[in-house]
Order: C-alpha cells, then structure tokens, then sequence
C-alpha cells in the first residue's frame, strides 16, 4: 500500500466529521523498530500480519494479526515486533486528543482496552485499499471529508466478531474457567491454554474475561489472591510469609507490593486493624 499523503491535519473540511483524522501511514516493522513512548494523539494500530508484543506498566500483551492495538495519549507503552514473529505489517490511524471523548461517548474505544482482535479482516483491507486510493494526488477538502468517513468504516468494521462461538455460551464458559481458578487460588493457570481449551484466541479470551470480570485474567487472579490473603490475615494465625505462600506468591516481596496495591495498607497493618482480639 503505497500511501503519498500522510498528513491530513491542515486539510479543511466542507462537512466536518465527528472523527477527523491527523495522520495514516502503513509500514513494516522489523524487530529493531521498537517503540518506547507516551503519545500525545490517539492512535490506531492494524497489524496485519507479523506480531510481537506490548508491554503497558506490569501488563505484557502478546500481539498477533489481524488485531487492534490502541494508543491512548499520555499513556506509556512499549511495543513492536518480537524475535518469535520477526515482523510486523501496520497500518496506522492518529487523531488529535481532544477527540477522544468523542471516541469514548461513540462506543468506538473502550477505557483502558489497549488490544483486540480484528473483526472482518477482508474487508478492512478493503477499506484501507479505498483510503489509500484517497492519498494519491493532489490533497482536497473532497477527499478529506470522505478519508474521515472511510477511516470510521474502517474502526467501527474492526469491532465486529469474527467467533463464530454464542456469547451467552462463552460468558458461561468463562464463569466456570473463573470459578475453577479461584478454587485454585494458589495454582498459577495457564490463561493462553485455557483460552485454546475453551476455543479462543487469547486476545477473544481476555476482552471477554474483561468484559465480565472487570479485569485482565491476570491482575484477575491477584485480586483473588489478595482476597483470600485478607481472609487469612484476619481468621488464622500464619505469619505474613505463611499466608503469602498459601495463597500462590513465590516472591514475599511481590506480594508486599501487590497487597499494598490492592488494600492501600501492609498485610501487617491489615490484620492490625481488622483482626479480632
């Protein structure tokens, strides 16, 4: 796709869209090209082919195409292709920030949702042909007001679901994985061969769990874990190593952290305040 016009900023429009788009691009990565930054616009990502991974503070996010990856402004990520795809093929949207509760109140991002599969890879592809097409030429307020429209097309096709399994079926799925990794508390799951054993993608398993759960099936699993820490704190006597070990933390002082994370307090100042004499 050899786009000759990147930057469509400066290009007035004589029927302004909602969604007004900044810059469009398609490139391909190679594992040098690693990014390491906080943007200040916000950015769609369509890896098409290739993968690598994300990395958002402690959360690590294996990319595959054809998926989605979301760059919220002032937020860091560090991403790009990894040894174990080589590349990655993207073709890239940004818009302005002060667009983004636009975004938001459309239903087009979701906040805090940073990846997920491409819905309709064909015709997605399709419409990035179209914009492409936009690009060559002379710029004009005419092909501007259609790349904005074209570029939505292209975001709001990108949603749609492309498993074939009922959603009523995977949240029941979903709750009794749930169920089992909370009776496990202190097992450490294999999230990516749950999500093969249920018949998902991870990234379809992860959004769905989010979905449900409120959170990623990792931080997920924290939460129940410092959930039945506070039980042991305040109902039995184990030490605060004891109680880190019983409920799945190998590390005492990942669990120091985490616990503070999630309480606000130390386990020590936890079972002090909550803990019958």
């Amino acid at each position: 796709m050899d786009i000759l016009i990147n930057h469509w900023r400066p290009i007035p429009r004589r029927f302004p869209s909602r969604f007004r788009v900044a810059t469009l691009g398609h490139l391909r990565k190679g594992v040098e090209d690693q990014m390491r930054s906080a943007s200040d616009t916000l950015n769609f990502s369509f890896i098409l082919d290739g993968g690598g991974r994300c990395r958002r503070g402690e959360e690590n996010i294996d990319v595959k195409a054809p998926s989605v990856l979301m760059e919220w402004p002032g937020e860091y990520l560090e991403y790009g292709p990894s040894e174990k795809y080589g590349f990655w093929e993207e073709f890239y949207l940004i818009y302005d920030r002060n667009q983004v509760p636009d975004f938001l109140s459309a239903g087009l991002i979701q906040s805090g949702a940073i990846y997920r599969e491409l819905g309709k890879p064909e015709q997605a592809r399709k419409w990035m042909s179209e914009i492409v097409r936009l690009t060559r030429g002379e710029a004009s307020s005419d092909k501007a007001d259609r790349l904005d429209r074209l570029c939505e097309l292209l975001i709001v096709d990108s949603f749609s679901s492309v498993n074939a399994v009922e959603t009523s079926s995977v949240e029941q799925l979903l709750r009794e994985i749930h169920q089992k990794v909370m009776r496990e508390i202190r097992n450490e799951p294999d999230f990516e061969m749950l999500a093969r054993q249920a018949g998902l993608s991870y990234s379809s398993f992860r959004r769905h769990w989010g979905t449900l759960f409120g959170l990623p099936p990792r931080r997920s699993l924290i939460r129940g874990r410092i959930d039945k820490a506070c039980e042991l704190l305040v109902n039995t006597s184990l030490s605060v190593s004891e109680v880190s070990e019983a409920v799945g933390f190998n590390d005492p002082l990942y669990f120091s952290r985490s616990f503070h994370r999630e309480t606000g307090v130390s386990a020590t100042q936890y079972r002090s305040r909550y803990k019958a004499h």
